[in-house]
């Protein structure tokens, strides 16, 4: 089993994961593209890696990169209804060599720059520079805690407007102080009880 690819988020010119969305429901609704992705590889089953960001002040769908399949009269999997999302078209790629490659005729498509304005109202976590310090099990990569990075982030939003930011770095650079002075520093990653309490504190 593979580690799952996170959705990005640009922030200040930097790529980080978006790792934690409050209010998952109503934040985007991907039915309403009218795309139908397959898994793109192992490490990414849904088929579809969004990337996020600011823009003029508002939260935005900038990038998706995705496929678009189904299957033809030969039982054969091909690229479907390549259409505009916020009035632009994507590139049509070939899949990458790590990517499946079972699929005749399957195609990657990317849209890029579409700055599709977001009403989204909560808190998102995004977070960047993996520490790997405190792996245990076959499985810990399922459930990694935010305090596994250098930078945590929480962006609040407002009907898609930026409301602020709050940095949470020193706090995770604490944590993990205090998780390797411990006898338990190599606990897996779901075994933190100090996340629970983390985002109960912080309304994520």
């Amino acid at each position: 089993m593979s580690q799952q690819e996170n959705d990005k988020f640009i922030y200040k010119n930097k790529k980080y994961e978006l790792i934690s969305i409050e209010s998952p429901r109503t934040f985007l609704d991907w039915d309403s593209f009218g795309l139908n992705p397959i898994e793109l590889s192992t490490a990414c089953w849904r088929g579809f890696i969004n990337t996020f960001s600011v823009f003029k002040g508002h939260l935005v769908l900038d990038k998706i990169y995705t496929n678009n399949q189904t299957r033809n009269e030969n039982e054969e999997m091909v690229t479907i209804n390549i259409h505009e999302i916020n009035g632009i078209l994507p590139e049509i790629k070939e899949p990458d060599k790590d990517l499946i490659d079972d699929y005749k005729n399957y195609r990657i498509i990317v849209y890029n720059k579409i700055k599709y304005r977001m009403n989204y109202n909560g808190s998102l976590v995004i977070v960047k520079d993996y520490i790997n310090d405190f792996e245990s099990g076959p499985y810990a990569f399922l459930n990694i805690s935010p305090f596994c990075y250098k930078h945590i982030i929480k962006l609040t939003f407002s009907e898609g407007n930026f409301v602020k930011e709050t940095d949470f770095s020193e706090h995770g650079e604490k944590i993990r102080s205090k998780r390797m002075k411990s006898k338990n520093k190599k606990s897996a990653y779901n075994e933190w009880p100090e996340l629970k309490i983390f985002y109960e504190e912080n309304n994520m």
